[in-house]
């Protein structure tokens, strides 16, 4: 079983795509239509039903609660999703009183309305929305932390790192719309804190 995240899928939000997208990653992406089927298609390719994707907020713009349980559904894996400012409360509640489970017993949905945190390799990491200053120093030496909502732009904290599916901070050859496994998120934020450092 892999971990993976993402943020900032912005399913069914018109001017996230187009000509006139306000992100430049989606501009050749004519429609709606297609940049839900290469969202959920790049996210398919890369995740198993075996694994597990945090989706860092944003998941889908100004739809019903059913068309996000829609779209959420069609994608492999167990989904955790942290609501961002694009997020329902009653889309998360949707989630939960629907929610069902998978074959191999896991529920399909976890939600969390702030956050949630991961240990791994002796450090903190702290999955949220929005980019978060954890500061520096020998008392914050062992936090970290990965967001979204940013979009084409860096983190701008030293422990932290945007993995929406749009940030310049994912590598060059990371495919648009797959989710990056989590262990290598955490060596390009690792590699980010040692550039600084230095």
């Amino acid at each position: 079983m892999k971990r993976y995240i993402t943020a900032d899928l912005h399913f069914n939000h018109e001017v996230a795509c187009g000509p006139n997208a306000f992100v430049t990653t989606r501009r050749k992406i004519s429609n709606i239509d297609e940049m839900r089927e290469s969202l959920i298609h790049a996210h398919n390719s890369k995740v198993k039903m075996k694994d597990t994707t945090y989706i860092l907020g944003d998941a889908a713009v100004n739809v019903e609660e059913e068309v996000l349980f829609s779209l959420l559904s069609q994608l492999n894996g167990q989904i955790i999703l942290i609501k961002g400012n694009n997020d329902s409360k009653e889309g998360l509640k949707y989630l939960e009183e629907n929610n069902f489970i998978m074959e191999d017993g896991r529920e399909k949905f976890i939600t969390h309305e702030v956050g949630c945190t991961i240990e791994h390799n002796d450090l903190l990491y702290y999955l949220l929305h929005y980019p978060l200053d954890i500061g520096q120093g020998a008392a914050v030496k062992n936090y970290r932390s990965f967001c979204g909502h940013i979009h084409e732009q860096e983190a701008p904290f030293p422990n932290c790192l945007n993995i929406g599916v749009d940030s310049p901070e994912l590598p060059k050859e990371h495919a648009f719309g797959e989710p990056i496994e989590f262990e290598r998120a955490c060596e390009l934020l690792e590699n980010k804190v040692a550039k600084i450092r230095s």
